[in-house]
């Protein structure tokens, strides 16, 4: 009887080991796991050391406003690789009569484990059209679909993962 009990903890053990195992944990509502945030976190860390914060908050201070929405997507694992995309709305109700700030700003980049291998884009659209006419022509078909996390622009320009909400 005595080499059924050590055979049936192993076997109590071997269950619960294989239990923990997936890959990263459990996912938020966004479909990230614990990892996944990490990783992406650290590609956003990245690109602090580059011009984009700067800009980030030049094209704030054109629209007059922080960003409507800010959004980082998964894209790959292989090498891991995010799409960071925020986009800002005419803010003003006397934008109509001023023409430098009644555009919707569109900031796109995709951003990995080397700076070298990022990449940006900014567009604009005429805020004649709604915000979604203007998202369908200048947003990223999938920035929203998962995994996707809500990110922050801080006061320095960094931007950060909004907290998850799990």
């Amino acid at each position: 009887m005595s080499a059924r009990v050590p055979a049936a903890v192993t076997a109590v053990l071997a269950v619960a080991a294989l239990a923990g195992c997936g890959g990263g944990g459990s996912v938020d509502s966004g479909g990230f796991t614990v990892h996944d945030r990490a990783s992406a976190q650290q590609s956003l860390d990245l690109i602090q050391r580059s011009a984009v914060p700067a800009a980030l908050l030049r094209l704030s201070r054109a629209a007059d406003y922080p960003p409507a929405a800010c959004f980082v997507h998964a894209l790959g694992t292989n090498p891991a690789t995010y799409e960071l995309f925020l986009y800002w709305q005419p803010y003003s109700p006397y934008n109509a009569y001023e023409d430098s700030r009644s555009d919707y700003i569109f900031f796109d980049a995709v951003v990995g484990q080397t700076l070298s291998a990022d990449s940006f884009h900014v567009a604009y659209q005429n805020s004649q059209v709604s915000v979604i006419d203007a998202l369908a022509l200048d947003q990223p078909k999938d920035v929203m679909t998962k995994p996707f996390e809500k990110c922050q622009l801080l006061r320095n320009g960094y931007v950060r993962l909004a907290p998850s909400p799990t």
